[in-house]
């Protein structure tokens, strides 16, 4: 991966040894101007800010997706950002689809998958307010609630995209906000499981520490 495929991010690499595989990753090493230049654009309402943070909620995730074995469950991606939790699912024996509101993340996710020896990924930008008629049997997502405005058209492109009777994984670092996220779910229907970093159940939503948190219909 090379400076001339995405010209105006400065990169970095990172590798990761996550549940005994090393992931190797190219993310924004500037993530800062990323947010400057939200802040200064008038369109900033259409562009996710946040995407070239590496978050810790995402790292607790990724050992979740690979403390198992899946069958290669047709798998879609919310908000992939760099890409690191869809390339843990990958590794975990998922078919992922990586999206992203900002283009320049889904490209950035396809390579890096790439460069962990997954040969044409599948990657396509996704605004949660316009979701696709497209079934998955599998929907992934971390650290996606720190907006309250994002969490209807969040759970509606679980409606739309999600198969019947499949789960949606969400990855949460114990955000607050997340609790007003479980109990609008609840209340349109959903079922949610709650799970802490080992994979124990829990009662309550999380405060200030990693949180599992599965919606089934």
């Amino acid at each position: 991966m090379t400076r001339q495929q995405f010209p105006n991010l400065d990169l970095a690499e990172r590798q990761l040894a996550i549940s005994g595989r090393d992931i190797f990753l190219q993310v924004p090493g500037k993530p800062d101007e990323i947010l400057a230049a939200a802040a200064n654009d008038d369109a900033s309402n259409n562009v996710d800010p946040y995407w070239g943070l590496l978050w810790d909620a995402a790292i607790a995730m990724s050992e979740c997706l690979l403390s198992r074995q899946w069958p290669p469950l047709r798998t879609l991606e919310l908000g992939c950002g760099s890409g690191l939790v869809g390339i843990a699912g990958l590794h975990a024996g998922l078919d992922v689809a990586f999206t992203d509101l900002v283009p320049d993340a889904v490209q950035l996710a396809t390579a890096n998958a790439e460069r962990n020896g997954f040969p044409s990924p599948v990657g396509f930008a996704l605004d949660w307010k316009q979701p696709l008629d497209q079934r998955y049997e599998l929907l992934i997502a971390s650290d996606v609630l720190y907006e309250a405005s994002n969490h209807q058209f969040l759970l509606n492109v679980a409606e739309r995209m999600l198969e019947d009777g499949r789960e949606f994984w969400i990855g949460d670092p114990g955000r607050t906000i997340a609790a007003d996220f479980i109990k609008m779910a609840t209340d349109a229907g959903w079922k949610v499981e709650l799970k802490d970093a080992d994979g124990r159940e829990t009662l309550m939503p999380a405060r200030l520490k990693f949180q599992l948190i599965i919606l089934r219909r």
